[in-house]
C-alpha cells in the first residue's frame, strides 16, 4: 500500500469479514458449545443462549440476525469508504475476498438470516470464481 489511510480500511474490512463469518457460523458454533454473537445484544433483542443452543430459530433470533447483517453489510461500506483511489489496485486480492463474503452476506440474508441455525449457506465455487473475475475486472462495490 502507498497511503496509510489503507491501514484503517484493512481494519474495517477484515472486521466485516469476521462478522460475516461469525454470521454465517452461529448453528455450527451452537452444536459445537460456542456462542460468538454479542451478550448484549442477545439480550437487547430476548435471544437466551438456550435458543441458539439449541438451534431453534425464533422470531426474536430472526430479528437479532437481521440486525448482525444489517451492522456487517454497513461495515463493508464503511470500509470501502476509507480505501484511497490509490491502492485500490494493490488491494484487489482483498478485494475480491470482500466481494465473495460480501456475496455470501447476501445470500445469507436472501435465505432468512435466520436459517444459520439449521444449515450453513456458502457460496459454490463456479460463482465465486465469477465473482472473482467480476471484481478483478471492475472492482468491489457492495
Amino acid at each position: 500500500f502507498s497511503d496509510d489511510r489503507t491501514l484503517e480500511y484493512a481494519d474495517k474490512m477484515g472486521l466485516a469479514l469476521q462478522l460475516t463469518n461469525i454470521i454465517r457460523d452461529v448453528g455450527e458454533d451452537a452444536r459445537n458449545g460456542r456462542i460468538y454473537l454479542p451478550m448484549e445484544e442477545m439480550q437487547r433483542f430476548d435471544v437466551p443462549a438456550s435458543v441458539i443452543m439449541q438451534c431453534k430459530p425464533t422470531d426474536n433470533f430472526a430479528e437479532l440476525m437481521r440486525f448482525q447483517v444489517s451492522r456487517a453489510r454497513e461495515t463493508y461500506h464503511e470500509a470501502m469508504s476509507l480505501l484511497p483511489a490509490a491502492d485500490k489496485k494493490s488491494q484487489k486480492v482483498g478485494l475480491i475476498m470482500a466481494a465473495i463474503y460480501y456475496a455470501l452476506l447476501n445470500e445469507i440474508d436472501r435465505d432468512g438470516a435466520q436459517n444459520v441455525l439449521t444449515y450453513k449457506i456458502a457460496i459454490p465455487s463456479p460463482r465465486k470464481k465469477r465473482i472473482a473475475l467480476k471484481t478483478w475486472l471492475f472492482g468491489f462495490k457492495p
